[in-house]
């Protein structure tokens, strides 16, 4: 009798222990059966432990663990494979076909970042991968100008997975792209293509066809924005509503919003794992042997840390970073890739980070800012005295740099994406539009340099009545509402990027004599020529706010 109870109090410790689950000893044939998810890699081969990176090595690693963890598993990638990182641009994603079948992901989402090199890129690049048995885009609410889906992607895929007792479930992979994909990408990149947001309308389209009748479960692939509210996720998308989904939808991997998700969305397991590697997203099922059934049970993320691994296959790919680095210059500086370009002094760095700071103006923002028109004033022969503003959306810049020395691969990833700055003159009130648009810009504030912004609300909605142009040391000068002054900006935004209107930015204000300015080298210029970073600059832009 006492050893039935000690037996007894065991079990239910066991069960108090491990949360309440007791799938490990429910006398059914039972085997876990694992979907394990990639999202927004965005080509993050390079280890930065200052950004949380763990880089293509650890990434590899762990997924290989929970490979011999699951042994009845598929790898997914919920899209930005490649673009996004200055080491991916660099090579034009050319170690991804590599990673992924290292990592054995032969079916991905389509994201945004897919977009970075045009579609013809997009075409040729993976012609010999997309739609093979190495790589396989899904995306069903893409259309081409022919009312068509391209020719470089397929609404779903169908794939049968053995399970533990032999027997094949087919399995259907759905995708989706944000609607909102269009404006995060340049426009000539994806001219021609429509983003649909009648997402629910789509896929219950799908649910009718013959073949997706016959599956026997159905994950989504979302390159669409989720995001924790409270304990519970929740879709971050603009299109949000459409996202009612059917029940044949049994789990969803997602991605695009960056953010740490895990958990139910009305009663639906849904993962993302962050960005660039930090996390590995799993969505398990129990595949019940006696009725051939498959439940899911509980979804979890998994930080990617530091891993020792000797195995042939991590070695080769640490091998191949290394050599990447170690032989590469960037030709705007003649510097490697891993050499010492610039010293951060400030105990916290410069911080920058697009979740948190997305309503600050920013010392790092204001850097790069005048990076931009220190380019211009050299092209110019002009000094700190003449009014230049370089102007930044806050997604074009997408790392923070840490405290001490900042190599060149550190400081390229804060502006992965080399794009063409241009130059306009516009008159002082039409700076003020400007930035009145960049301070309620649903992305982010837009960055800038050496200004003050007097503001004050109207009806609720920020309004800027002054700006004044501040030369530490000197007099500030109210910028003339007529007058006008010179202001630099990525390209990306002068053509609707990020929800900037075109109107900001009149064609007949374009300097069409400056046309080979560039971003990331108009940084690593500043940089080397003023080496010495502190988050206190007193060039950096400041709000001034009145109250009525």
């Amino acid at each position: 009798m006492k050893q039935i109870q000690f037996t007894t109090i065991i079990i239910f410790l066991f069960l108090f222990l491990a949360g309440g689950k007791s799938e490990a000893i429910t006398p059914q044939k039972t085997d876990t059966i694992a979907i394990i998810s990639l999202n927004d890699f965005h080509g993050a081969f390079v280890e930065s432990p200052s950004q949380g990176i763990p880089g293509a090595g650890n990434v590899y690693s762990q997924v290989n663990q929970l490979k011999e963890r699951y042994p009845f598993h598929i790898v997914l990638s919920a899209g930005d494979n490649f673009g996004g990182s200055f080491f991916s641009n660099l090579t034009k994603g050319e170690m991804i076909p590599y990673f992924f079948k290292k990592l054995g992901i032969s079916i991905s989402a389509l994201g945004n970042h897919e977009f970075d090199n045009g579609q013809e890129f997009l075409k040729n690049k993976w012609k010999e991968i997309a739609g093979s048995d190495t790589l396989t885009y899904v995306c069903a609410n893409l259309n081409n100008s022919a009312g068509r889906i391209p020719n470089y992607t397929i609404p779903y895929l169908i794939k049968e997975i053995k399970m533990p007792d032999g027997q094949m479930q087919k399995l259907a992979i759905v995708g989706l792209i944000a609607s909102s994909a269009g404006s995060q990408t340049k426009k000539e990149n994806v001219e021609g293509l429509t983003f649909r947001g009648n997402y629910n309308h789509i896929l219950d389209s799908l649910e009718k066809t013959t073949e997706l009748k016959d599956v026997n479960w159905q994950i989504l692939l979302a390159h669409i924005g989720t995001q924790m509210t409270g304990n519970s996720p929740a879709w971050d998308d603009i299109d949000s509503a459409n996202l009612i989904l059917p029940t044949s939808i049994t789990s969803i991997a997602s991605g695009h919003s960056h953010k740490l998700v895990s958990g139910y969305l009305e009663g639906i397991p849904v993962v993302q794992g962050a960005i660039s590697g930090k996390y590995i997203s799993v969505l398990r099922y129990v595949y019940n042997q006696t009725t051939k059934s498959l439940t899911p049970i509980e979804p979890y993320v998994i930080k990617v840390e530091s891993v020792i691994d000797h195995s042939p296959e991590r070695i080769e790919i640490d091998q191949k970073v290394d050599s990447i680095l170690n032989n590469t210059k960037e030709p705007s500086i003649d510097m490697a890739l891993t050499e010492k370009l610039a010293t951060v002094i400030s105990d916290e760095g410069l911080p920058y980070d697009r979740g948190k700071n997305a309503k600050e103006l920013m010392a790092l923002g204001s850097y790069v800012c005048m990076s931009y028109a220190q380019a211009y004033r050299e092209r110019k022969n002009l000094d700190i005295n003449d009014i230049v503003l370089g102007f930044s959306h806050m997604g074009g810049i997408r790392n923070a740099l840490p405290k001490g020395d900042i190599s060149v691969i550190t400081a390229a990833e804060v502006l992965p994406f080399t794009n063409k700055l241009k130059v306009y003159n516009l008159k002082g009130k039409e700076i003020m539009k400007l930035v009145e648009a960049g301070l309620s810009n649903p992305k982010g504030y837009l960055q800038t340099n050496n200004i003050i912004i007097d503001t004050t609300s109207v009806s609720r909605k920020t309004r800027i009545f002054n700006i004044r142009y501040v030369v530490p040391g000197r007099e500030e000068i109210y910028l003339g509402k007529e007058k006008q002054y010179p202001v630099v900006v990525d390209e990306f935004i002068t053509t609707g990027g990020d929800g900037y209107s075109e109107d900001l930015f009149p064609k007949d204000r374009l300097d069409s004599t400056i046309t080979d300015l560039e971003t990331t080298p108009s940084f690593f210029r500043y940089l080397k020529k003023y080496p010495t970073l502190d988050n206190n600059t007193p060039f950096k832009a400041k709000l001034n706010h009145y109250r009525q």
